[in-house]
């Protein structure tokens, strides 16, 4: 997303806010942090677990976006 663009958005959500007195998920700071480039590492919590004799494994993100979808399609119209 440019930058005008994050502009023209956080703007369009607030009136959105304004005019129907509901508060949106999107904020000027949501759409500042989406466009930064984060990268976790993991390495101190196995090494952690591994002393501790318990066993990590991560869930390849693919598998979590279909239970995710999965789960989402189950339970939209609850």
């Amino acid at each position: 997303v440019r930058g005008w663009m994050e502009g023209v958005v956080w703007r369009l959500v607030r009136v959105y806010e304004l005019l129907t007195g509901r508060r949106s998920m999107i904020s000027r700071e949501s759409l500042a942090s989406g466009k930064e480039h984060q990268r976790y590492d993991g390495t101190l919590i196995l090494r952690t677990l591994a002393e501790m004799d318990h066993t990590w494994a991560y869930t390849p993100i693919p598998d979590v976006i279909a239970s995710t979808a999965q789960a989402y399609r189950l339970n939209r119209d609850a």
